[in-house]
């Protein structure tokens, strides 16, 4: 006696044809700002074709939330994320400062500003050595000015509490 395979209802779908649409069109856009399939199947841990399949009209397979979190990482900003919770009817936003930030400013904070804004000023001077600046290089020099916003956030924390 064999097992017959579940049919399953279309009508109880909770995810559109439509909004397959738009996760599939997005995937493509944000993984050819990632640098495209070529680049991003390393950071991702997917091959090429897969990556291409998540954006493909043609292709039943959507992103895997893996890929789409390592997409996320690779573009610095929770993209693919964000575009997923608005579909829900939600918003990202980013966590607030916890105790680990402390109330006080210190001069451990100076310290790590100094650092933060030699690594902004080494990395903007490597990627401009040659003239041009390349994904890597405005990938790069992007991540240590996202590391100085995220000091100086937390700075403007500690002294909104009074410093």
């Amino acid at each position: 006696m064999a097992l017959e395979p579940m049919k399953l209802e279309p009508d109880l779908c909770l995810v559109t044809r439509d909004e397959m649409k738009k996760i599939k069109v997005r995937t493509g856009q944000l993984i050819k700002l990632a640098g495209g399939p070529e680049l991003f199947q390393h950071s991702a841990g997917v091959p090429k074709d897969r990556l291409s399949k998540y954006s493909s009209p043609s292709e039943s397979t959507v992103i895997r939330l893996d890929v789409a979190l390592a997409l996320d990482r690779q573009l610095e900003a929770p993209m693919m994320l964000s575009f997923v919770a608005e579909m829900l009817g939600y918003r990202l936003v980013p966590i607030e400062g916890g105790p680990e930030d402390g109330d006080r400013v210190t001069l451990a904070d100076l310290a790590d500003l100094h650092r933060a804004d030699g690594d902004v000023t080494a990395t903007l001077s490597d990627a401009l050595t040659d003239g041009v600046i390349d994904i890597g290089e405005r990938r790069q020099t992007r991540a240590s000015i996202s590391r100085k916003v995220q000091l100086l956030k937390r700075l403007d924390r500690k002294l909104a509490r009074g410093g």
